[in-house]
């Protein structure tokens, strides 16, 4: 039975990183968190004093000028994978984790999902931003719309899993193709919230760069633990 890539044993022994790559690496992880935290921070900002992105409305009302029945459809089916449905799917891949007693994966998966989960609860309530009002929605909303939670899920979810995928001992052709269908999952959930107008643009955006540091910060945390599991087969 074949087997996703971070779910087997890899067959090699650990090397320590050379004196230069693990200087590199907490540099990359710093930029990695900040980068998207100060694109968080500067939405956040004009979001907490009301003030609104002349990119917003005039973007939402030019894809709904373009929406059709094949469209509905199928961000109706993106919608639907990057929401509840997702949060059923990560803890279904991290009880397989811990079952093939890849506990440091698992842990480092389970800390992203949840820390997302309550990063985007605590976020809204602290922002109270009303949702877009611009037409009536396929799926209407009737929470707090800052950030996108169905963004931050699916691409903490993503990023995550990536991580793994990429410290594991798979091919390169696998793992690039798995970054492109991710990549295009997270895109894809993110337009579907636009094009069922029930958030703003800068909701989305704000919901990426959160996860993305999030999930960035987490990597660096846990480097030496998941590089030493995933090498080791622990």
């Amino acid at each position: 039975m074949s087997q996703l890539p971070f779910l087997s044993d890899p067959p090699f022994k650990y090397a320590p990183q050379n004196p230069v790559a693990r200087g590199i690496k907490p540099l990359f992880t710093l930029t990695s968190v900040l980068a998207p935290l100060i694109l968080f921070g500067l939405l956040a900002e004009d979001v907490a004093t009301r003030e609104s992105f002349g990119f917003d409305t005039p973007l939402l009302l030019r894809l709904h000028a373009h929406a059709t029945p094949l469209f509905d459809s199928l961000m109706l089916a993106l919608t639907w994978m990057g929401g509840v449905r997702l949060l059923a799917f990560s803890a279904f891949v991290i009880a397989l984790l811990a079952w093939r007693k890849l506990r440091v994966q698992a842990a480092f998966l389970l800390s992203a999902m949840v820390g997302t989960s309550l990063l985007n609860i605590s976020m809204k309530a602290a922002f109270q931003r009303a949702r877009p009002n611009l037409w009536l929605s396929l799926t209407p909303e009737h929470d707090y719309g800052f950030p996108s939670g169905h963004s931050m899920l699916s691409c903490t979810f993503v990023l995550a899993t990536l991580v793994l995928v990429w410290k594991s001992d798979g091919s390169s052709a696998l793992k690039w193709a798995a970054t492109a269908l991710g990549l295009l999952f997270i895109a894809g959930v993110g337009l579907s919230r636009l094009y069922l107008g029930v958030h703003y643009p800068s909701d989305v955006l704000a919901g990426w760069s959160l996860s993305l540091a999030w999930v960035a910060l987490l990597q660096g945390i846990l480097h030496l633990r998941l590089r030493r599991a995933l090498v080791v087969g622990r």
